[in-house]
């Protein structure tokens, strides 16, 4: 596995976090940034210095109304998957930034059919929920590019149809929750890929990266406007107890 192998997919408004990395994440893999044609910063893209060494792609956005921005999400990555060539996608979100990618590349390179996930967010079920539906870090994680885009088509074709189940949608919400979409469908397409192979645990299926290995970093929660640095790291009561995860995870011997 090479860098002509990866593609590091900055999906999302355009935005100077994920701008001042780009120095970083061209030595990585072949770099896409994904934005929409109604973008007011798309100039600051456009005249970035590194402009010449990657890609951009332009979309028009979906103005249907819905709450929330996981339709754009969806269709954000799922556009973008649809036209990346390489065999391996890294998605970064474009107001976040990690400046070491290599921790990441090296445990996906283990067992390059997992999907590996920063650990942002990544909770126990027992936490939140239930216990068939795991909500995994989404901020952060690498794959395999056509499994990832049979998993954000099967996403999509849920938000479009309305068909998310209502446990994993606040109260009379006509949305969905991106990392227990993305746990369900990913496994989904995990199973129909690997017909012969019984699951037993979910790390089998996914791995964590512990987002502190990935050099210096910048992580948003866009709806309190919080933003976690190596300087002002996340509160502890919101980081993923990896231990705790490869503890609760194993499922005694039974399919999940």
């Amino acid at each position: 596995m090479n860098t002509n192998d990866i593609t590091v997919l900055i999906q999302g408004p355009i935005n100077k976090n994920s701008l001042d990395n780009i120095e970083n994440y061209i030595n990585f893999g072949r770099v896409l940034v994904k934005y929409w044609d109604d973008d007011d910063n798309e100039s600051d893209l456009l005249k970035h210095p590194l402009i010449s060494k990657i890609s951009i792609q332009k979309e028009q956005r979906n103005i249907e109304p819905f709450m929330g921005t996981f339709r754009w999400q969806v269709d954000g990555i799922y556009f973008a998957l649809k036209e990346i060539k390489t065999k391996y996608t890294i998605r970064t979100r474009s107001d976040e930034s990690f400046s070491d990618l290599s921790p990441l590349i090296n445990k996906f390179k283990k067992k390059p059919k997992r999907l590996v996930c920063g650990s942002v967010f990544w909770r126990n079920s027992n936490q939140h929920m239930n216990q068939k539906h795991r909500h995994v870090g989404d901020h952060i994680f690498m794959g395999e590019t056509k499994t990832l885009k049979k998993t954000y088509q099967l996403i999509k074709e849920m938000q479009d149809n309305d068909e998310m189940p209502r446990i994993w949608c606040p109260a009379g919400a006509r949305t969905g929750n991106p990392e227990s979409s993305l746990y369900y469908n990913y496994l989904k397409v995990f199973k129909e890929e690997n017909p012969n192979k019984a699951i037993t645990q979910t790390l089998e299926v996914f791995d964590i990266i512990n987002i502190e290995k990935l050099g210096e970093y910048k992580i948003c929660r866009a709806q309190t406007k919080d933003l976690w640095t190596n300087q002002n790291p996340m509160p502890d009561d919101l980081k993923t107890s990896l231990s705790l995860l490869e503890e609760t995870h194993q499922l005694e011997g039974k399919e999940i």
